[in-house]
């Protein structure tokens, strides 16, 4: 009886050396001796930084330092269609907005079906749309008629966004 005893002893002797044998190669901190042999680190973002300072400033409605922000995420990582998006909106809000309709058609270049940036370009558009009637408003008599086809255009607009049948343009005499 005592042999087999001794020969489990041994067995299960042997099995640890091998399992703690193992367990210290595994644990060893030498460094690999080829790039192929360990995990490689994750490339970092060099715009994470300045993106989430953009978005920051966003939501603490301070545009012109989340314009700049965005603007510093676009030149450490150029082409990315979420830092031109959000860039773009930042240059709405500081009022640039022939930039931020270019800068939304680059967004829209890199990736056709993104539609927060197409919302935001309708927007910019309204607000171009808007500048415009406010200039030809600004202008007196010589605007009335033009505000009032501009108005009428902005009715059958919003009619159409609601789904209702817009009334017809008016004629227009040249």
């Amino acid at each position: 009886m005592k042999r087999p005893l001794a020969s489990i002893a041994a067995v299960l002797g042997l099995s640890m050396g091998l399992v703690l044998g193992a367990g210290l190669t595994r644990t060893s901190t030498a460094a690999p001796s080829s790039p192929a042999e360990g995990p490689k680190a994750p490339a970092r973002d060099p715009s994470a930084g300045d993106f989430a300072d953009g978005r920051a400033a966003l939501n603490a409605k301070d545009w012109p330092a989340a314009q700049k922000a965005f603007e510093r995420a676009n030149r450490a990582k150029p082409n990315d269609p979420d830092i031109l998006n959000m860039l773009a909106f930042s240059m709405r809000k500081n009022g640039r907005l022939q930039d931020a309709r270019n800068t939304y058609f680059r967004a829209l270049e890199l990736r056709e079906n993104f539609p927060q940036a197409r919302e935001y370009l309708a927007e910019c558009y309204l607000e171009l749309a808007l500048e415009q009637y406010t200039i030809l408003q600004q202008a007196g008599k010589p605007g009335e008629e033009h505000v009032a086809t501009l108005r009428a255009a902005f009715a059958a607009a919003a009619d159409r966004a609601k789904g209702v049948n817009p009334a017809p343009a008016p004629d227009r005499k040249w």
